[in-house]
């Protein structure tokens, strides 16, 4: 009697936890890749002839531009060391919540030294963070490199500033290079001392489990007092 029951109480389980399988399965594209809309500002104030104070913040729109998923606020100093090189040391804090029911608090401290050079009508910078991470459950550093390449362009009465831009991001925490980020965009002065940045951002990833693959729609306005 109980080799009759036995087989049909596994196939009642079997058949009890199949269903419930199915949307964590479901779920998974919406793991990996997202559409997000991205907004930053960005507020410059002198202090010296070559030390400025960085004011900086931004928000992401994800879950296909749906929800916040990502606050962002912090200052720096920036030092002109020279005609091509910036020094810049900097602190930010960070609140995350790439999906629903869950959430992250960040503190980030930073150390940003960026090259500068004229390439006949191209401007090229090669920009180095080093970042360290007090997250939980585990802290953790990271390393990214970005190379700009961008080109001053007039149209009639326009003036605009023309970007490419590729970045690589190495973090200790899995101790592989963890994300690629692509972009290209359009700089345009608003006013004197105001201008706009517009552009699309391709982020491939890998050792995360949040999205990591993205397609971005990004501003960031800047301020110069």
């Amino acid at each position: 009697m109980a080799r009759k029951i036995l087989p049909k109480l596994f196939l009642y389980a079997m058949l009890f936890l199949l269903p419930r399988g199915i949307p964590a399965q479901s779920q998974q594209p919406f793991l990996l890749e997202d559409g997000q809309a991205w907004a930053g500002l960005q507020v410059l104030v002198p202090l010296r002839q070559k030390i400025d104070l960085v004011l900086s913040g931004s928000t992401r729109l994800g879950q296909n531009v749906s929800h916040w998923v990502y606050e962002r606020g912090g200052t720096a100093l920036l030092f002109r060391l020279g005609k091509h090189f910036t020094l810049s040391p900097m602190y930010n804090h960070i609140a995350t919540q790439p999906l629903p029911g869950r959430h992250g608090r960040e503190n980030r401290f930073s150390l940003d030294n960026t090259f500068n050079f004229s390439l006949r009508h191209f401007i090229l910078s090669d920009r180095n963070l080093l970042e360290r991470r007090l997250q939980s459950p585990v802290n953790s550093s990271r390393y990214r490199n970005a190379l700009q390449l961008s080109r001053p362009v007039k149209m009639e009465k326009i003036s605009l500033l023309l970007f490419v831009s590729d970045e690589f991001l190495y973090d200790w925490k899995v101790n592989t290079w963890s994300r690629n980020r692509f972009s290209v965009g359009v700089s345009k002065d608003l006013a004197e001392k105001i201008s706009l940045d517009l552009y699309y951002l391709r982020q491939n990833g890998k050792s995360s489990n949040v999205p990591r693959d993205l397609h971005v729609i990004g501003t960031t306005l800047k301020i110069k007092l």
